[in-house]
């Protein structure tokens, strides 16, 4: 009960916060200027850099503060509750989340005003990417299959929850983070390079 006790305020964040946001809600208002037919700026190389680093921050963001109040609750109580994490994640995300969901597949499509406001194919292997959105894995549907109109922007959520889901595990089983850090940060940057080495390797066959 440690995060509900501790309150963590950063004011310093707050216009990061605002500016970040901004740049996402016009990221998004020229995505959809692009996609009915409006004069836009989307694919433009500054609003694609500019809204790719703000969602990139609110990673970071996220990351940082749920980093924070665990070692919080570890300094103060000298352990990670993870059932209170997981249970305190699950009241605060799922409701809206799958709201938003079943909303995306079941009642927005069958609105006639919105059926040509947003492109895209959410009929097309329509129980696969129902089944990937539902076990909180909207970003490989994203991956795999066709754009989801509506809720695709929910492969953040996604992104999210899976960290949530990870590394707070990984914490409460390490008593030198500052290592595990360090493991986990080389190994990305291991696997980018290999995927990067492959990328350019050409294909002979």
């Amino acid at each position: 009960m440690i995060e509900n006790k501790v309150k963590v305020y950063f004011p310093g964040l707050n216009a990061l916060r605002f500016f970040a946001a901004f740049l996402v809600f016009a990221s998004h208002v020229e995505l959809l200027k692009s996609r009915n037919g409006f004069e836009n700026y989307y694919y433009t190389q500054t609003f694609l850099e500019l809204g790719g680093s703000a969602v990139t921050f609110f990673f970071v963001l996220s990351g940082f503060l749920i980093t924070y109040l665990l070692f919080i609750e570890k300094d103060i109580s000298g352990k990670i509750s993870l059932s209170q994490f997981y249970l305190r994640r699950i009241l605060r995300i799922w409701p809206l989340y799958y709201t938003v969901v079943l909303a995306g597949f079941f009642l927005i499509p069958h609105i006639p005003y919105l059926q040509n406001s947003i492109s895209g194919d959410l009929y097309t292997n329509f129980y696969p990417k129902l089944l990937l959105f539902m076990l909180l894995v909207p970003n490989i549907s994203y991956i795999l299959f066709p754009h989801t109109p509506y809720i695709s922007p929910a492969w953040s959520i996604g992104v999210e929850e899976q960290f949530y889901l990870a590394w707070p595990w990984l914490l409460s089983r390490t008593e030198k983070p500052l290592r595990l850090f360090i493991i986990l940060i080389t190994g990305i940057y291991l696997i980018k390079i290999g995927l990067t080495v492959l990328h350019r390797i050409p294909d002979n066959r």
